[in-house]
């Protein structure tokens, strides 16, 4: 059926394909508890967790407030940001403008895309899911993301997350939300490449 273990469970099939056998798993939202499920399950295949704007369970939030709590923000463009977009999107200098225009947009769009159907399942799975018993057997290094501006229950999650991961360290980025990652991707990517390499030494 579909569960958090059937996620944990393609990301260890996934990488059995690519052909690679660990890797620092990063899951966002729902996302960090399914890579936090990876690390418990799959541990020898995980050679770091992050977890950014997560909890070990969403069951205290209601369908109204997690869907407020996972909408997007307000992006900060940035030099990186533009250099991305030409690189890897082959963006034209004159369609700058209009595309950064349209970039939140573009993300409440995806958001707002899901069928009813598929997004009341996903946040039924979300309520019904917890990975708390499973936080204190992952000993690889972690590292918890969030941004200050959060739901007051993703920070409390967050905090949790930190307290109950044996090898885990907490940051906190200032001034954003949810889409922390894409929204001050400047601050997150240096984060988390401290991480990577001050804390992972097993790839």
């Amino acid at each position: 059926g579909y569960s958090i273990q059937l996620h944990a469970d393609d990301i260890a099939a996934l990488l059995a394909v690519i052909r690679v056998y660990s890797a620092v798993v990063v899951g966002v939202g729902f996302g960090g508890m399914i890579a936090a499920q990876f690390a418990a399950t799959h541990e020898d295949r995980c050679a770091g967790l992050v977890i950014a704007g997560s909890a070990p369970s969403f069951k205290q939030m209601t369908d109204d407030e997690l869907l407020a709590a996972l909408a997007p923000g307000r992006i900060v463009i940035t030099h990186s940001f533009i250099s991305f977009l030409r690189r890897f999107i082959g963006i034209r200098s004159s369609l700058e403008s209009n595309l950064l225009d349209d970039a939140m947009p573009f993300l409440a769009r995806s958001n707002a895309d899901l069928d009813r159907r598929t997004l009341r399942a996903r946040l039924r799975l979300m309520r019904e899911s917890d990975v708390s018993d499973a936080l204190p057997l992952i000993s690889v290094p972690s590292l918890v993301v969030v941004g200050s501006r959060e739901a007051p229950q993703i920070l409390a999650g967050s905090q949790e997350l930190d307290e109950k991961l044996p090898n885990s360290s907490l940051e906190v980025i200032e001034d954003t939300d949810h889409f922390g990652f894409f929204l001050r991707h400047d601050l997150f990517n240096e984060v988390l490449m401290d991480f990577l390499t001050h804390r992972i030494t097993s790839l």
